[in-house]
C-alpha cells in the first residue's frame, strides 16, 4: 500500500484541489480602489465541465487586434516555428504513450529530507514534465486520521456548501482544522521548499525561493466508485491574460513571459524562471475561479489509497510544448479536424496553415473566461 503522497504540478500547467499549495505572491502595484469582491459560489461555477454552460461568446474584437500586435514582425518565424513544434508534440505523444504513468517522476520524502537530496535524474524529469509525485510526506495513519477529522467537521457544520448538492464531492472549506494541520506540517514546508528550489531568478529580483506560502484551496472527498464528478480540462493561472498586455505582457519588465514564443523560438522559453513572473496579473476580468497569487507549484495530499484511475489527476507532462502550443494555436487553422483525421495525423503539419484574416475565439460566460 502506498503511503500518502503529495502530487504538485506548476502553476502553469497545474489542476487545483483541495490541499497545500506550493506557492509565492505576485509582485503587484497597489490600485488606487480595492478590488470588487468576487460573487459566491461552488466550484461548479469555475468549470464549464461541471455547469453545462450553454452557447460559448465570442470575445471582443480588440483581441483580434492584439494577436496582430503579438506576433508583429515574427510572422515568418512565427510559422516556421509551427510545424516545429508540431512534430516535437507528435513525437513526444508517442513517448508519453509508451512510458504511461512512469512519465511522471516521483521522489519519497525521505529522500527530500535526507543529507544528499540532490537526485539528477529526478531533477532533470521534473523540470521536463512540470509535474512530479512525492511519496510519504505524512505518515499513512496521521493521513487517515486528518481525513476522519475533516468528515466530523463537515458533520458539525452541515450548512457548508458543496458540489454536486445530490452527492457532494467537493466542498467549499478552506480553513478548517485538518487543512491547517497539513498546510502547516513540517514535512510539507519541507517539500515545499525542496520544489521551489527548482525556480530560478535574477540576483536582484524580489522573490524568495525559500519562504513557503499557503494558498487555501477547497477539499475533496470523492465517493468510492463516483463517476459523476470530474473536472474538464483546464489551466490555472488565468486564461486570456495569458495573451493581453496588461496580463502576462507585465512581466519580464515589460518584455512579457512568453517573449521567446511571440518571437517563434518557442524552444528558448523558460517556464522556470521566476523573475518574468514578477509584475504579471492573471486575474484581471475577477472571475470566481481566477487567482492572483503566483504558485510555484500545486499540490494535492492524497489522505487515503487510492487506486489508477480511482480519482487521480490527470495532467498533461509536455510543459514546454504544451505551453508553446495553447499560446499559437489561436494564430492557426486545421485543414481537417481532428475528428477526421485522429490525434496523430492531425498533428502533421500539412494539415495545418497560418490564418490568413485575424479571427477571435470564443468563451463560455459562466466560466468567467476560464
Amino acid at each position: 500500500m502506498h503511503r500518502p503522497t503529495l502530487l504538485t504540478s506548476l502553476a502553469r500547467n497545474s489542476f487545483r484541489r483541495s490541499g497545500h499549495l506550493l506557492s509565492l505572491p505576485q509582485s503587484r502595484t497597489a490600485a488606487t480602489n480595492a478590488p470588487a469582491q468576487k460573487r459566491a459560489g461552488d466550484i461548479s461555477d469555475a468549470f464549464v465541465s461541471l455547469s453545462r454552460a450553454g452557447t460559448p461568446i465570442a470575445l471582443e474584437p480588440r483581441f483580434a487586434d492584439l494577436k496582430k500586435r503579438l506576433i508583429s514582425g515574427h510572422e515568418t518565424a512565427i510559422a516556421a516555428a509551427w510545424p516545429r513544434l508540431l512534430s516535437h508534440l507528435r513525437e513526444e505523444i508517442e513517448r508519453l504513450g509508451d512510458l504511461g504513468s512512469k512519465a511522471v517522476p516521483e521522489i519519497s520524502f525521505a529522500e527530500i529530507a535526507g543529507p544528499n537530496h540532490h537526485n539528477p535524474a529526478f531533477a532533470a524529469s521534473y523540470k521536463e514534465r512540470g509535474v512530479c509525485v512525492v511519496r510519504g510526506v505524512l505518515g499513512e495513519q496521521e493521513a487517515l486520521a486528518l481525513k476522519a477529522a475533516v468528515r466530523d467537521y463537515i458533520r458539525k457544520n452541515p450548512h457548508t456548501k458543496a458540489f454536486p448538492p445530490s452527492n457532494p464531492q467537493v466542498w467549499e472549506l478552506y480553513w478548517s482544522p485538518s487543512q491547517l494541520r497539513a498546510r502547516s506540517h513540517p514535512n510539507f514546508l519541507r517539500t515545499q521548499r525542496f520544489l521551489m528550489g527548482f525556480w530560478h531568478a535574477d540576483e536582484d529580483a524580489p522573490v524568495s525561493m525559500d519562504h513557503p506560502i499557503s494558498y487555501a484551496d477547497r477539499l475533496r472527498l470523492r465517493q468510492p466508485g463516483d463517476t459523476q464528478f470530474a473536472l474538464g480540462p483546464h489551466i490555472d493561472g488565468g486564461s486570456v491574460e495569458r495573451w493581453e498586455e496588461g496580463g502576462y505582457g507585465l512581466g519580464g519588465n515589460g518584455r512579457g513571459v512568453y517573449s521567446d514564443i511571440w518571437r517563434g523560438d518557442w524552444e528558448k522559453y523558460d517556464p522556470w524562471d521566476g523573475s518574468v513572473r514578477l509584475g504579471v496579473i492573471s486575474d484581471l476580468y475577477q472571475g470566481v475561479g481566477a487567482c492572483s497569487m503566483f504558485r510555484m507549484a500545486q499540490g494535492w495530499l492524497s489522505m487515503s489509497n487510492i487506486g489508477a484511475g480511482e480519482g487521480h489527476l490527470k495532467v498533461n507532462p509536455m510543459l514546454r510544448g504544451a505551453t508553446a502550443y495553447v499560446l499559437m494555436r489561436p494564430f492557426f487553422e486545421a485543414k481537417r479536424s481532428l475528428e477526421q483525421l485522429g490525434a496523430h495525423d492531425y498533428l502533421s503539419p500539412e494539415n495545418w496553415k497560418m490564418e490568413s484574416d485575424t479571427t477571435v475565439n470564443s468563451f463560455y460566460p459562466s466560466s468567467d473566461r476560464r
